[in-house]
């Protein structure tokens, strides 16, 4: 999807979820209330921490189906989820699969690492990986993803890295987690906490016709007038320092990656400024090792060694195993090199799909 598409669909969606005498307030104040409210009905129903997981088992056809790929050295493959509950939003995954995918992962000997070691084995330092790698990731700091996935990660004994949004945390938006919870998560030894952004997680103008597109991706148009890039590297590292700070107050410091909001990072077509991605991606080199985007923007999500930009598999709500299994197998080096051409494809196309 277009980038301005994609932007038109998110925010649509968002506005139909919010009670009419919310709109004119979200429309003015993008981000200062999330228009997405299961976040703050679950605080409000009773949810105050994280949930039972689910007694969820593969079966005799899906362990016999999904066989482990060989061992592989050189690349690690990195997920990313957002949120973990019933809304059918596209990108929210019931508890359910989500134990289900965890459970692949298991059969298929995959062991989760921390952001340390994954940033360490970016930067060609030497740190002991397990046999077959992987990391874990969530997006945007939400409630419903530590209250659906902590159990979950617990009971197979995984981990995964947080991308916190800063600025709605400040603000004590419910749908996002709370200081507290998120030293809760850290605390536990299966949560990583990093950076994803303070307050440009949002769409600004990004032209006269009032189109719009990602805080970090584009130049803004305000007031009659395209701003330079001058002003724009300005505006996009106060964000990051800000937030940076923001989490340094709280006790994260050193923070190596950060996950690009929407995954956005100046891709040049009709939707931005082809100047805008190299101002981008030496702001982002100068403070992190790696910064994450989604499957669909680049290939492949694979990381392999070297700092910058790595690639995300996204997990969807109606993201299947076999799907799950295709891109894991599909984009092995390893494996691949044992599939026939046919297998291959078909693979690869389950994994597009996701």
């Amino acid at each position: 999807m277009a980038a301005r598409a994609r932007s038109a669909a998110r925010r649509g969606f968002a506005i139909a979820l919010l009670p009419l005498s919310m709109v004119p307030f979200a429309m003015v104040v993008p981000g200062v209330i999330n228009p997405t409210p299961h976040g703050r009905g679950v605080r409000l129903h009773g949810g105050s921490g994280p949930t039972p997981a689910p007694n969820v088992s593969l079966t005799a056809a899906e362990l016999s189906q999904f066989t482990p790929p060989p061992a592989y050295g050189g690349a690690i493959p990195v997920l990313v989820f957002h949120g973990i509950g019933n809304w059918q939003d596209r990108y929210t995954v019931s508890q359910d699969n989500f134990a289900r995918e965890l459970a692949l992962l298991q059969h298929l000997r995959y062991h989760t690492i921390s952001t340390d070691q994954y940033a360490a084995w970016r930067r060609g330092e030497k740190v002991k990986l397990p046999s077959r790698p992987i990391l874990i990731t969530f997006d945007d700091g939400r409630f419903d993803s530590w209250r659906g996935a902590d159990r979950v990660l617990a009971r197979y004994r995984m981990r995964a890295t947080m991308f916190v949004i800063t600025g709605p945390v400040v603000r004590h938006n419910l749908f996002y987690l709370k200081w507290n919870e998120i030293q809760q998560m850290q605390r536990s030894g299966r949560w990583d906490i990093q950076f994803h952004a303070n307050n440009g997680h949002v769409d600004v103008v990004d032209d006269a016709k009032g189109n719009i597109g990602a805080y970090y991706a584009v130049l803004e148009y305000s007031n009659g007038h395209m701003e330079s890039l001058a002003h724009y590297r300005a505006r996009v590292e106060n964000d990051i320092v800000t937030g940076l700070a923001t989490m340094n107050r709280h006790g994260y410091y050193n923070l190596p990656t950060m996950a690009m909001p929407y995954g956005e990072y100046g891709q040049v077509d009709a939707h931005s400024n082809p100047r805008v991605k190299p101002v981008l991606s030496k702001i982002l080199t100068k403070y992190f090792v790696a910064d994450f985007v989604q499957s669909g923007h680049a290939r492949t999500p694979y990381s392999t060694r070297g700092t910058g930009r790595a690639i995300r598999y996204q997990l969807h709500t109606t993201t299947t195993l076999s799907e799950l299994y295709g891109f894991l197998l599909g984009e092995d080096p390893a494996a691949r090199s044992k599939l026939s051409p046919s297998a291959l494809q078909a693979l690869t196309n389950a994994a597009a799909r996701g």
